[in-house]
């Protein structure tokens, strides 16, 4: 199986055996798609399981994971969320599932609550997620970006905008680890941080975000070349 990086004029692929957790492409650097490499992760856990259990007729984290996926799949996300709550219960019992397998479920239970708008449950779940990915990647924040990303989301969806900013701000600083000051996303959080500011009528700071933003996207734009 191999794994292809999403920006498609990269033209490559990662072969399964030599994938590693949050490897960047070769090429762009960029990091591998987390559904992608958590591909990955299920294929290994689907190997390791069948070697474990053999021909047992009962129920194992796969079998409940696979099924979540269908239903969340299907948009029936109060019962992919049952399932994957199972498959979390499944695999704290078990030896073989890796840690990040385990805060991978996490946060298909996060994404679940927060699509049937359960968002304090989702910030647990999420918040879960982060504590065990930061363990396993060494405190290294980069690695778990998105999952920082997540929980401003749900705290902007939630209403509760002063969390919101926190952690937009925290992606604000994560990201300029990985890309340049004029890179389009970082002024796109700006936005959205000013957006939450406007929200809770602080206007000075939310102009000064819009301000940010737009010199941003401009800067950005006039550093665009033309091969």
């Amino acid at each position: 199986m191999s794994f292809t990086c999403l920006n498609k004029s990269c033209h490559i692929s990662i072969s399964k055996t030599s994938f590693t957790m949050a490897m960047p492409c070769p090429l762009c650097k960029l990091p591998l798609s987390q559904f992608q490499a958590y591909d990955a992760i299920y294929m290994d856990y689907n190997y390791y399981t069948k070697i474990y259990y053999g021909n047992k007729s009962y129920k194992t984290t796969y079998d409940y994971y696979n099924e979540a996926l269908s239903f969340e799949n299907a948009g029936n996300y109060k019962k992919s969320l049952e399932l994957f709550e199972k498959a979390l219960n499944s695999a704290l019992n078990e030896d073989i599932p890796p840690k990040y397998f385990i805060s991978f479920l996490y946060a298909k239970i996060g994404i679940s609550c927060g699509k049937l708008e359960n968002y304090d449950k989702a910030l647990m779940a999420f918040a879960r997620t982060i504590d065990i990915e930061l363990v396993f990647q060494n405190g290294d924040e980069t690695k778990v970006y998105n999952y920082y990303l997540n929980m401003a989301v749900v705290y902007k969806l939630k209403g509760d905008y002063l969390n919101a900013i926190v952690y937009y701000k925290k992606c604000v600083e994560i990201n300029l680890k990985m890309v340049e000051e004029c890179h389009p996303d970082i002024s796109d959080l700006h936005f959205i941080i000013a957006e939450c500011y406007e929200l809770l009528n602080n206007y000075e700071d939310a102009l000064l975000e819009y301000i940010l933003s737009a010199e941003i996207y401009r800067n950005n734009v006039f550093n665009i070349t033309f091969a």
